[in-house]
C-alpha cells in the first residue's frame, strides 16, 4: 500500500492548549493551511499521549493506494540475485 501524496501534506500538532492536569491537545493540519482540518476537544496528560491519539484519527483521513500491479515485486538485489552487491566486499 503507498500513501497518496495529499496524504503526505496531512499532520498532527500536539500543543499546550490550557493549565492543568490535561493541558495537551491536537489538530490535523494540512502543509501551508492557517486552520486545522480537525481539533480534539479531548485533553492528554502528556504529549505522548496527544500524539498517539493524533496519529490514530490521522490514519482515518488518510486514503492508502494500491501499488501498481509489478512494482516492488522482483527486487533480485534484496534476495542477493542478479544485481547485488555486496556489503562486506
Amino acid at each position: 500500500m503507498r500513501i497518496s501524496k495529499e496524504a503526505l501534506a496531512l499532520s498532527v500538532l500536539v500543543r499546550r492548549v490550557r493549565v492543568g492536569a490535561t493541558p495537551f491537545g491536537w489538530e490535523i493540519r494540512r502543509d501551508g493551511a492557517d486552520n486545522p482540518i480537525y481539533a480534539s476537544d479531548d485533553r492528554y496528560v502528556s504529549m505522548d499521549a496527544a500524539y498517539q491519539a493524533g496519529h490514530a484519527k490521522l490514519s482515518k483521513f488518510v486514503a492508502r493506494r494500491e501499488m501498481p500491479s509489478g512494482v516492488g515485486v522482483d527486487r533480485p538485489w534484496l534476495a542477493g540475485g542478479a544485481g547485488a552487491q555486496s556489503m562486506t566486499a
